[in-house]
């Protein structure tokens, strides 16, 4: 049955109540029938083509899409004087806050943003020093809003050279030409540096001072690179080893993205706070 035609019998069930209780009397069966039938009764064909087209129509709105991206606000960073060139290990103030620094080599890479996920699951930022030639438009764009939230992105060189011995031009060479990449592309200024494996001598800390460039170290190293088969171990290593102001190393690997919800959540418990490199002076 259509709906006009069952909306009109409804209807003319409503007239015969209404007219019956308010004492209308129909002078035989044939004229109720008379009325029921003509409401009953479709329109003709060119008048339901007029009623369909003035019937209002009903819109569905859509329900709001919501971002699944975490949104939480980028904590305050404190500024500290640093001298560039000089390497930094720790960053303790003696002010009896256990704060400590995640730091990731190695990225960008297919962990980067599955690394970030964890920390902001847990509303932490870290630090992240990139590589100059794994830089790409896509990983610019991550960079970008890893920096917007709060988050540091510092270079390790452009082809995760190891700098000691090297000559002055080489060394130049693979520092300026990574801040160059990840400037360009995460559009920020990067101003910290970290030389891969650890590695440097006099002439790079004079190339870092001169590029204004502040030199991370760590006094906590997780071994993460070397322990894909026993990820419990780059646990022990951190929690063994750490202190008000660590400076934690680890990598972009799949085994340390295993380990790290774990590290944070028993440092956490032992009255440990997370930030990312504070602002140098």
């Amino acid at each position: 049955m259509g709906v006009f035609r069952k909306r009109n019998i409804l209807l003319a069930t409503a007239v015969l109540l209404t007219c019956g209780r308010a004492g209308v009397a129909w002078n035989n069966v044939e004229d109720a029938k008379a009325v029921t039938s003509a409401l009953i009764a479709p329109p003709p064909a060119g008048k339901l083509k007029e009623i369909r087209q003035t019937e209002p129509v009903i819109q569905i709105q859509e329900p709001e899409k919501k971002s699944t991206q975490i949104t939480t606000p980028a904590p305050a960073r404190p500024s500290v004087t640093m001298p560039p060139g000089k390497a930094v290990t720790n960053l303790d103030y003696k002010n009896g806050e256990k704060v400590i620094y995640l730091t990731f080599d190695d990225g960008p890479g297919p962990y980067t943003e599955k690394i970030v996920s964890v920390l902001e699951e847990r509303g932490i930022r870290g630090s992240f020093f990139w590589i100059g030639q794994r830089m790409t438009e896509a990983y610019g764009h991550i960079g970008r809003e890893m920096t917007d939230a709060g988050h540091v992105i510092g270079t390790h060189t452009m082809h995760h050279a190891s700098l000691s011995g090297k000559s002055k031009s080489y060394q130049e060479r693979e520092i300026k030409d990574a801040i160059r990449a990840v400037e360009k592309h995460i559009q920020v200024p990067s101003v910290y540096f970290r030389p891969p494996y650890g590695a440097m001598n006099d002439m790079t800390k004079r190339i870092a001072a001169d590029e204004k460039q502040y030199v991370i170290y760590w006094d906590v190293d997780s071994r993460d690179w070397n322990l894909a088969k026993h990820p419990e171990k780059i646990i022990d290593n951190v929690l063994q080893n750490v202190r008000p102001g660590s400076i934690i190393l680890l990598h972009e690997r799949q085994q340390t993205l295993k380990v790290l919800p774990q590290i944070i959540d028993r440092l956490g418990k032992q009255g440990y706070s997370f930030a990312a490199l504070p602002k140098p002076k």
